[in-house]
């Protein structure tokens, strides 16, 4: 017992040493643990901004090239107001025109359109809805709900009339038809 007494680190020392030095690496080992948690956090949230701004970028390109994005993105306010709209009546020449005189049904709410509804007529391809109905349609999709045609009116070009006078290429050619209606 004389050697505990002289030792100059008793066992209690130790103990206290060794708690100590498990809460330090289970610190460690939890900050550890909590960066590489962050990591990866970062990462997934760095890949999922790629992948948006690509498919930004390739959607803007379609569209650049006049092509179509299948309705996904919506079409702008200032051209879903620019749509016709008017107070829809069933026996109006649109609903007979376009529905043969059968209740016209609104395919985005299921409702049957009623007299005095205000109503939009999509002008690419004539589907009537209400308007309130085929506004928030319109907000998340750039198509008709029904035929997916682009619900942006295209600019058709004007009819021309052709050239009034055939021209010849060659004088040779000119004179041989010239011969023949003398000949006639």
């Amino acid at each position: 017992m004389a050697d505990t007494a002289n030792s100059p680190v008793s066992p209690d020392t130790y103990e206290l040493n060794g708690r100590i030095m498990s809460a330090f690496f289970l610190c460690v080992l939890t900050v550890v643990v909590l960066v590489v948690i962050f990591h990866l956090y970062t990462r997934c949230l760095h890949r999922r901004r790629q992948a948006r701004r690509r498919r930004r970028n390739f959607q803007v390109l379609i569209r650049s090239l006049g092509l179509t994005t299948s309705g996904d993105l919506p079409l702008g306010p200032v051209v879903t107001n620019s749509l016709p709209i008017f107070r829809f009546k069933q026996t109006t020449q649109l609903g007979e025109i376009y529905h043969n005189g059968k209740l016209t049904e609104c395919s985005v709410c299921l409702i049957v359109l009623e007299d005095e509804d205000m109503a939009r007529v999509l002008p690419n391809c004539r589907h009537i809805f209400h308007a309130e109905c085929i506004d928030k349609w319109l907000s998340l999709h750039s198509t008709c709900p029904l035929c997916r045609i682009e619900a942006e009116p295209r600019v058709k070009p004007e009819a021309r009339e052709g050239p009034s006078m055939v021209m010849f290429d060659s004088s040779a050619e000119h004179e041989g038809r010239a011969q023949d209606l003398e000949r006639q």
